[in-house]
């Protein structure tokens, strides 16, 4: 599990990207999971174990309901993968439905094997993956050509972003959102901004990181 430093230090990051995901769930969902339709929030609360997963989410996938679970990891975690398992496991006993198990990394960092796997007498007795989904690797520009303003807060961790698609992308934020709705979007966007590694420094600045 990370150090409480790293978990002081992640907390911006994560309220960021969790308070986006809960303003914006039915529109991010199928961009971050082609194929799936948001549904509904789910309680995330594993009290047996006294957990809680970040994002738990009704959805429909290939025409079949489904529970998604994501974890938001803004840094590596060796054991993320039997966190993951434990989440799954107690969100399939809890729904009685299919999970789908996804960790969204959005800034750039060395990536656990997203396998966990346990042996005996030289046979396999349980093997379990789960999904990581990287933004550094996902082209930015596609997001901007089709105008999905929703997921503008994660361009700066994107791959191709530049500082004018940046500010673009601000106009046109400023365009749909106002008031509260506006300043919430342009703060989780500055935070997102300043962690990016995709972008240099003096980008940064010109796009008001």
């Amino acid at each position: 599990m990370a150090t409480d430093d790293n978990e002081t230090q992640q907390q911006p990051y994560d309220r960021a990207l969790k308070s986006l995901m809960e303003d914006h769930a039915a529109e991010m969902v199928p961009e971050l999971v082609p194929g799936a339709k948001f549904i509904e929030e789910k309680n995330n609360e594993l009290t047996r174990l006294n957990l809680r997963a970040d994002i738990v989410y009704l959805i429909e996938y290939t025409g079949e309901l489904r529970i998604l679970n994501m974890e938001l990891q803004t840094d590596a975690e060796k054991n993320m993968a039997f966190r993951m398992l434990v989440y799954h496991l107690e969100l399939y006993d809890k729904y009685e439905l299919p999970v789908i198990s996804v960790v969204l990394y959005p800034f750039e960092t060395s990536i656990p094997e997203p396998v966990f796997q346990t042996e005996a007498s030289s046979k396999t007795r349980l093997r379990f993956d789960h999904d990581v989904l990287c933004l550094w690797t996902i082209e930015a520009e596609p997001f901007l050509q089709r105008h999905i303003v929703s997921m503008y807060t994660l361009l700066p961790a994107m791959k191709g972003i530049t500082a004018s698609m940046l500010l673009q992308a601000i106009a046109e934020m400023e365009q749909a959102y106002t008031g509260e709705h506006l300043r919430r979007h342009l703060r989780r966007f500055r935070t997102i901004l300043r962690r990016s590694r995709t972008l240099a420094e003096q980008d940064k600045q010109t796009s008001g990181g």
